[in-house]
């Protein structure tokens, strides 16, 4: 098992402690749910395959696993090492310890990107979006997801494409599902 821990600064709203402490029972809470969004990106990616890919905010690898699918290397990445080691247990290997704020990762170097419910939760969402954009390679496609609270309130499709095209949006419980490709400014 990879775990690299970098020094990273967290100013996430919600701590790595609040997840290490929800890890042992987070499949229980959310897995209804996350599967729903899965099944719904399955639907809108089709028969797409991707080559290097990263799961921003993996937690405990149940996003993961469609990536695995669909692609020939995934990396996960989550700021809480709990949800990592729950990753683990679900036959994940290449997991980094780090924040979507202040990726630990190469500029340019992932075809697609997945951040499943995790940008809503951070305090400083714009350097999230903007480091995501930043680690994806020219023309790569991303889906990310927001809660529609959040959505609205900060204006983020208005946002997205200033650093995207919006290829589709899809309602899915509480959040919108954004399928992204990367604008090369």
């Amino acid at each position: 098992m990879l775990i690299s821990k970098q020094n990273v600064f967290l100013p996430c709203c919600k701590s790595p402690e609040y997840y290490n402490k929800l890890a042992e029972i987070y499949d229980d809470l959310y897995l209804n749910e996350q599967l729903e969004k899965i099944n719904l990106i399955y639907k809108i990616l089709g028969k797409r395959s991707y080559g290097r890919c990263v799961d921003l905010g993996c937690g405990s690898g149940i996003s993961s696993i469609l990536l695995k699918k669909i692609c020939k290397e995934v990396i996960g990445v989550d700021y809480s090492i709990e949800m990592l080691k729950r990753s683990k247990s679900k036959s994940f290997r290449n997991l980094i310890l780090g924040s979507i704020e202040y990726l630990p990762l190469k500029f340019d170097s992932f075809d697609f990107i997945l951040s499943l419910s995790t940008l809503h939760d951070l305090k400083y969402f714009k350097l999230g979006v903007y480091g995501i954009y930043k680690i994806m390679k020219r023309d790569s496609e991303a889906i990310i997801s927001f809660r529609k609270e959040f959505d609205e309130r900060f204006k983020i499709k208005h946002y997205l494409s200033k650093l995207f095209i919006i290829i589709d949006r899809k309602q899915a419980l509480k959040e919108w599902i954004y399928y992204l490709r990367k604008r090369n400014i």
